[in-house]
């Protein structure tokens, strides 16, 4: 069984992604592979982040750069993270805030 879980689905022309798991530096460049395989920024997505054991800088990359990614594209693109609170911390003391993740681009 893999540390993380990168889920792929979709629904109603939208396609929904679902990541949990430990979604750090070690697993971030299969993860991004594994999404770039199944979604692109011409497509409509929905990223659901459930309550991941672990994140780290790269997370937030990864979903800063889908951002920027799908609002270049003109795309539908929602994400929801939900983080425990410790983690949500340790974000925060780094300047970011889950407000800048959940959020239309």
């Amino acid at each position: 069984m893999s540390s993380y879980s990168v889920e792929v689905a979709e629904k109603d022309g939208v396609k929904q992604v679902r990541l949990s798991g430990s979604i750090i530096i070690n697993h971030i460049e299969k993860i991004y592979d594994e999404l770039k395989e199944q979604i692109t920024p011409e497509d409509a997505v929905d990223v659901v982040v459930e309550n991941p054991e672990n994140v780290d800088i790269t997370f937030v990359q990864l979903i800063l750069s889908m951002k920027s990614a799908w609002k270049a594209s003109g795309k539908h693109l929602t994400i929801s993270t939900t983080l425990p609170e410790d983690l949500t911390a340790l974000l925060a003391k780094a300047g970011i805030s889950i407000d800048s993740l959940n959020q239309k681009a």
